[in-house]
């Protein structure tokens, strides 16, 4: 009875250990959580709070620009998971969402793609425009379908036969690349 009881005991612990990542099927590509670009920073803070935990960080800007911040959400304080971003644009009425940027795998976009997709499944979901590469950013995949794109994981010290990060082509872009954030742009 006793080993019958530890068992039902171990279960019951792993399973509520194990919990998979709520899904959220996002319906366009201009908003997430409430966040809409080009909606007052204002707006897209308080309703970022509702819900979740929210650091507001300084972004470094050359020497005589004006001071511009990124905003981190958070499941919570404590629970320091990555949701996603926003960044700040600033024009003669105020300060808008410019951008927002995806950071975990919970969101999926309408076309099916998410933090963790490869290149070969994004290639059945998105048309791409272009691709970039920079040391600052990295490299980045342009979707035809939406405005902003998709940052991908590039392992420097792996050998790609035949494609030049510094100068990538769409046509010879392994298929085994992963994103790692999905950038929605204004």
């Amino acid at each position: 009875m006793k080993r019958v009881a530890l068992w039902f005991l171990l279960l019951v612990v792993f399973v509520s250990c194990h919990r998979e990542k709520p899904l959220v099927q996002l319906t366009d590509y201009r908003s997430v959580e409430g966040v809409v670009l080009g909606m007052p920073v204002v707006e897209a803070v308080k309703k970022s709070r509702e819900k979740y935990f929210l650091e507001k960080t300084v972004i470094p800007v050359d020497a005589g620009e004006k001071t511009k911040f990124e905003y981190h959400v958070f499941i919570s304080r404590e629970i320091r998971t990555f949701l996603y971003s926003f960044g700040e644009v600033a024009d003669s009425t105020g300060l808008w969402v410019s951008r927002i940027t995806l950071k975990d795998a919970r969101y999926r976009l309408p076309n099916g793609a998410a933090i963790g997709s490869t290149v070969g499944e994004l290639r059945k979901l998105d048309q791409f425009s272009t691709i970039s590469f920079t040391y600052d950013y990295g490299l980045v995949l342009s979707s035809g379908t939406f405005n902003g794109g998709y940052l991908l994981d590039l392992n420097f010290g792996k050998d790609y036969p035949g494609f030049d990060f510094e100068k990538p082509g769409l046509s010879v872009l392994p298929d085994e690349f992963v994103v790692l954030e999905v950038v929605l742009a204004k």
